[in-house]
């Protein structure tokens, strides 16, 4: 597990991310396949005591099914996430909050997509699935809510929408184009470089710790 250290990438807020998934070649649709890292987002404040191990859990079942997840793809609902809350799902999507070019990361190899998983509700998941993910992520450029947040409500267009969640383990929006390669990233759609410009609006003040390096932790 790697860990960014504190305000990363703004103040109150860290970073922490797999090591090692990306040793794994994950099967993608139409034969691609996908090295990843997964990341999350969390409060340095009344941080999740469960978020590494619950990275951990999904990274192990990416191995097990052989298969790296899309943008846009929802994992879950499972229940709350964190043992209490109202997160009960994950979003995987761009690392938005962190500088251009964090996206991937190419080891000499193999190019390395960085995938971060955004914990939402219930109402959000449902949202997903009825609407798919690029109404999604145009709903959260325009809401602006606090990804790193756990405890943060439901954006309002879910609920007003009146999504309801998915039965399903995994949902993938059905989106031509969205795939798990460093072209995810890229894609059509709305892209979290839209999103990311409202999020950086938080990360650059936390350019006195723009200096240093993630570290791993055992």
């Amino acid at each position: 597990m790697v860990w960014f250290g504190a305000d990363r990438p703004y103040p109150g807020v860290t970073t922490i991310a797999t090591l090692g998934l990306s040793g794994h070649h994950l099967a993608q649709p139409g034969g691609k396949g996908v090295h990843q890292e997964l990341l999350m987002h969390l409060p340095m404040a009344d941080q999740p005591r469960n978020a590494a191990g619950l990275l951990f859990q999904v990274a192990a079942e990416l191995i097990t099914r052989d298969r790296g997840p899309l943008r846009g793809e929802v994992i879950g609902p499972r229940g709350p996430l964190f043992g209490s809350g109202p997160m009960t799902a994950l979003y995987a999507t761009a690392p938005g909050y962190l500088p251009p070019g964090f996206d991937t990361c190419d080891t000499g190899t193999a190019t390395v997509v960085m995938t971060c998983l955004v914990p939402i509700t219930d109402a959000e998941a449902g949202y997903v699935r009825t609407h798919g993910w690029p109404a999604f992520e145009k709903a959260l450029a325009a809401e602006d809510p606090d990804l790193a947040d756990p405890s943060r409500n439901s954006v309002p267009a879910a609920t007003d929408s009146g999504g309801q969640p998915s039965a399903l383990l995994c949902v993938t929006a059905e989106v031509k184009g969205s795939d798990a390669t460093g072209e995810q990233n890229r894609g059509s759609g709305v892209h979290p470089e839209e999103i990311a410009r409202r999020c950086r609006s938080r990360a650059v003040r936390a350019t006195p710790a723009a200096g240093r390096e993630p570290h791993t932790v055992s």
